[in-house]
């Protein structure tokens, strides 16, 4: 199973990596946020794999790294430990009673569960070092 067929939305990710989903393995880390309304989670992050057919508008502007914000609701446990100023993590996203997050990193442990996942944001950027 692909990390997108968790997300309640898969349709963008689909679409701009043209059924070639991106893994989620040596992705770098930006934010990690809690929130009590919902309860929620977010997660920013950069791929590390850039498409082969980007948009248009992106390839015109020199973008070569897909920065994805994802979204958690209905969290019910959340446990972290470690910080990093530049951490490049694995994630992984289960499905079973509910969506399992996993990150990882010699630096950095996320794990939680919460009832939906999906894409908030999804933009491109450039970047003299790009993820992977």
């Amino acid at each position: 199973m692909d990390w997108t067929e968790v997300l309640l939305n898969p349709e963008g990710v689909r679409s701009v990596y043209g059924g070639l989903v991106p893994p989620l393995q040596g992705v770098k880390l930006f934010e990690v946020s809690v929130n009590r309304e919902g309860p929620s989670m977010r997660l920013r992050l950069d791929l590390a794999a850039y498409p082969e057919n980007p948009p248009k508008k992106w390839s015109a502007q020199g973008f070569n790294v897909v920065h994805v914000e994802l979204y958690f609701g209905g969290v019910d446990s959340v446990r972290m430990a470690g910080i990093s100023v530049n951490p490049v993590v694995d994630i992984s996203l289960r499905r079973g009673e509910k969506i399992s997050l996993e990150v990882r990193s010699p630096e950095v442990n996320v794990s939680a569960t919460a009832d939906s996942v999906h894409i908030l944001r999804m933009q491109a950027h450039a970047d003299e070092e790009p993820a992977g």
